[in-house]
């Protein structure tokens, strides 16, 4: 009898040292794929993601504990995963797979997000987390097919980080806003468009009046644009342009937050441009770094105020700003204010050498009808299109001074001129008191000089 008790014995040791399975199926009772975490710090595990979601509350976490694949039997809507309050997936460094025989079921999304908020994120250290699914079984060019991974029909989605591939669609929003902070996103090409097109994607009508939204702050996109794709119609733009960039290489298009280049005190702007128009009387815009993509801007403020430019350079490219039919100005100064440009350089971008369709070419850095002073400013106008001259003074008196500098192209001898008296412009009278070069004639017309 001792024998047979030590054999059991030795049996259940050999078992309990067989190594578990990397990946597991919902519904197996090998392993639990899933955990839910509580504001408490309580956990609970659960051998299905259903089942971990089905006992989730607002504000748990459910974490991934093992590569699990949806079961893909369960193809009626009442199968369907479903998010009605504010839960996180945390993705754990594992993948969660959406087979492909579910894309022609009722259950063809991974996720239904009928209300509430579901955040997803991997906070593993390598950063391996991913939601992904094949790609279409089926052809056709009616056929859009594909499972995809969220659908959005009443509630909200935000994607922090983690990988995303889809059969056709990662994010489908008919009510609701799904947000994209980070991440890197695929999709098997559509069918009938044969592009990506709907790698996010708006049910039309909803996106039309408002009730479905997708918003971009982050991310990798392959073959897919989100600041200018076709989800919704040529030119539709996911991306707020005023607080983010979008570059592209090889066929993906990065997502980033732009820089601050300005400040006023505490206050911190993406532009000049949103600078001074938030600028008080007596106040110094600082520049917080260079920019090198700046376009013409008109300034009408009536205000006293400085830019510091902190030692750092400021290019213009086309358009250029101005009245009508005369926007060929980096800076249009109107008159009214009182403006001081100080230590830096103001420039123009090679780019503007080649002649723009609207004709809106930088000719002029500075048409000026305000009151300026340039102290240890190089205004370099190497680059201005055509005989434009650097800068035009009109009105109001200006003042080059410290250790400015003008720098004018291989197409002019003139660095600017003095003029006014007419319309309701005055005599304008310009003052140099400069150790730098005025690299060119000056030329007057009805204004005159102090040197």
């Amino acid at each position: 009898m001792k024998r047979i008790i030590s054999l059991i014995m030795v049996l259940v040791l050999a078992l309990s040292l067989v190594p578990t399975t990397v990946w597991a199926t919902e519904g197996t009772p090998a392993d639990d794929v899933a955990s839910v975490t509580d504001g408490s710090g309580e956990t609970q595990k659960f051998a299905s993601l259903q089942e971990a979601f089905q006992y989730a509350d607002n504000n748990d976490v459910v974490t991934l504990l093992a590569n699990v694949t949806t079961d893909a039997a369960k193809t009626g809507e009442a199968d369907r995963l479903t998010i009605k309050k504010d839960v996180t997936l945390e993705l754990n460094g594992y993948t969660m797979t959406i087979p492909g025989e579910l894309e022609d079921s009722s259950n063809w999304a991974a996720f239904y997000i009928n209300a509430g908020t579901l955040t997803v994120k991997d906070s593993s250290a390598n950063k391996t987390g991913a939601i992904v699914s094949p790609d279409k079984t089926k052809s056709g060019y009616s056929y859009l097919g594909g499972t995809y991974l969220f659908h959005l029909a009443g509630g909200n989605l935000i994607i922090e980080n983690g990988t995303y591939y889809a059969g056709c669609t990662v994010a489908n929003v008919q009510k609701g806003t799904a947000t994209v902070k980070g991440g890197s996103f695929s999709v098997y090409p559509d069918n009938g468009t044969n592009d990506s097109r709907y790698l996010l994607n708006c049910i039309d009508a909803s996106y039309k009046d408002g009730t479905a939204k997708i918003v971009v702050t982050g991310g990798t996109f392959t073959d897919f644009n989100p600041q200018n794709n076709a989800a919704e119609g040529a030119g539709t733009s996911f991306v707020d342009a005023d607080k983010y960039t979008v570059t592209e290489e090889n066929g993906k298009f990065t997502v980033n937050e732009r820089e601050y280049v300005a400040q006023v005190g505490a206050d911190k702007y993406y532009s000049l441009e949103d600078a001074i128009k938030s600028v008080q009387n007596g106040q110094t815009i600082e520049l917080i770094k260079d920019v090198t993509d700046a376009v013409g801007l008109s300034v009408d403020t009536g205000k006293t105020f400085t830019v510091d430019f902190k030692g750092h350079t400021y290019t213009v490219n086309k358009p250029g700003a101005g009245s009508r039919n005369t926007e060929t100005n980096a800076f249009q100064l109107i008159t009214g204010q009182t403006i001081t440009f100080k230590n830096g350089t103001i420039n123009v971008s090679k780019d503007n050498l080649d002649a723009a369709s609207d004709g809106r070419n930088i000719q002029r850095i500075i048409q000026c009808y305000a009151g300026l002073t340039l102290e240890d400013m190089l205004i370099d106008g190497t680059n201005v299109f055509g005989n434009g001259y650097p800068m035009s003074f009109n009105n109001q008196p200006v003042y080059i001074i410290g250790n400015t500098s003008v720098i004018c192209n291989s197409a002019t001898t003139t660095a600017f001129d003095a003029d006014g008296n007419w319309g309701p412009y005055g005599r304008c009278k310009v003052t140099i008191d400069t150790t730098g070069t005025i690299g060119g004639d000056i030329e007057l017309g009805q204004g005159y000089l102090d040197i």
